[in-house]
């Protein structure tokens, strides 16, 4: 059995969201609405969703799993924790219809990266029914895998989630870390959480492996960044236009920007370059540059640069010497 994982798509939710009924978040605003509002969050910086697939080479790729997480506002994460009540994925989904502000815009991303860190929710956990314990196992290894790598590069503070079920129960257990904060018997749902410096303790711990952090050092773009995520999957520029919606001639032009900024801060990336032959400079360039992303992914994540600031002198006006007599 191969299991794999990639980026949700809108046609996912149906088949995710169905397996896994209690991360819809509908109790409030109704299935319609709540599934209305999980499509919008695939277009937003803040949600992070990733599906287990597993590859059959007799049909299309079978789900296995997915999960899924936000980025919230630190005073709605701080709320749900003096005050736990069931019902937080639902309570995340109301608020984002509603327009309320409980989840992070990219420019609060960009300074919490910077600044105090990010507290994420778990909207789906990798709960779901798999046939045997291989594929249970299977499953779970790859589940965990994806969101490493889907977190990586955020500066995390805490997490929370709400599991549901047995096999939920026992995955947040077992994940180490993750203290149950209150448990709703009659619901059957409990709400864990983990902070930074409590996975710290543990340093073989999976979780403690999400609050790893080291700030970016090249200072790219958003159109840098987002050139860059989008060549990690493989494409050629040509796709990548394509893709991008922009033309042959700006990727390239947003390639070289990358170089220039790669030969500022880090000159020794390319210090094995061969100089000497310029048909092969950018290939070599580019594929150092997409192997070093794929090691340091805090490169890839919004990030607020403090600009430095412009020192104004302002010089005193010469004193007029000359005395001046009182008027009589």
């Amino acid at each position: 059995m191969i299991v794999s994982w990639r980026e949700a798509r809108e046609a996912d939710l149906g088949v995710c969201l169905k397996a896994h009924p209690h991360s819809l978040g509908h109790e409030i605003i109704g299935r319609s609405r709540a599934m209305g509002v999980w499509k919008d969050l695939l277009h937003n910086p803040a949600f992070v969703c990733r599906v287990v697939v597993e590859e059959r080479p007799d049909g299309p790729p079978r789900i296995l799993g997915f999960g899924s997480s936000v980025f919230v506002t630190p005073e709605f994460a701080e709320a749900e924790t003096k005050n736990p009540r069931w019902g937080i994925v639902s309570r995340i989904i109301a608020g984002i219809a509603n327009d309320e502000p409980t989840v992070l815009s990219r420019r609060e991303i960009a300074r919490a990266n910077a600044s105090q860190g990010l507290d994420a929710v778990f909207l789906s956990t990798p709960w779901w029914e798999t046939s045997n314990s291989l594929e249970f196992a299977e499953m779970m290894m790859a589940s965990v895998r994806s969101c490493v790598e889907a977190h990586a590069g955020y500066r995390l503070r805490s997490c929370l989630v709400e599991a549901s079920g047995e096999q939920a129960r026992s995955v947040g257990a077992s994940s180490g870390g993750f203290t149950t904060i209150k448990d709703f018997n009659d619901v059957n749902r409990v709400l864990l959480g983990l902070r930074k410096e409590h996975a710290a303790s543990v340093s073989t711990n999976v979780a403690n492996i999400l609050f790893h952090y080291r700030e970016p050092v090249l200072g790219l773009g958003e159109a840098d960044q987002q050139l860059l995520i989008a060549a990690l999957r493989g494409p050629v520029d040509r796709q990548l236009a394509d893709g991008m919606n922009v033309s042959l001639a700006s990727v390239k032009k947003r390639w070289r920007t990358i170089y220039s900024r790669v030969e500022d801060k880090m000159p020794e990336l390319f210090a094995g370059v061969d100089a000497d032959t310029d048909g092969k400079r950018g290939p070599q360039k580019r594929h150092l540059v997409l192997n070093y992303m794929r090691e340091h992914p805090e490169e890839l994540r919004p990030f607020a640069w403090v600009q430095p600031t412009r020192r104004i002198t302002i010089r005193a006006r010469p004193q007029n010497r000359q005395e001046v007599s009182p008027a009589p």
